[in-house]
């Protein structure tokens, strides 16, 4: 894994991990533990997505055929 692709990675966790802090700290009267739980499963899964599929460390696509 290349250096560009592990700081996408850390940023994005670092950011739903956030969110999660933020939510849990504004305590809505609505934020019940299953809902917290639902929230935690829905921001990995959105992590995931993220750094798996939408960050890429690769030159851009025309980059190669203009070497």
């Amino acid at each position: 894994m290349c250096v560009q692709c592990i700081a996408g990675a850390t940023t994005v966790v670092a950011g739903a991990s956030g969110i999660r802090v933020w939510l849990r700290a504004w305590s809505p009267s609505w934020l019940t533990p299953l809902v917290m739980k639902r929230i935690t499963v829905v921001l990995i899964v959105a992590v995931l997505f993220t750094s798996s599929v939408l960050l890429t460390g690769g030159p851009p696509e025309g980059a190669a055929a203009a070497q």
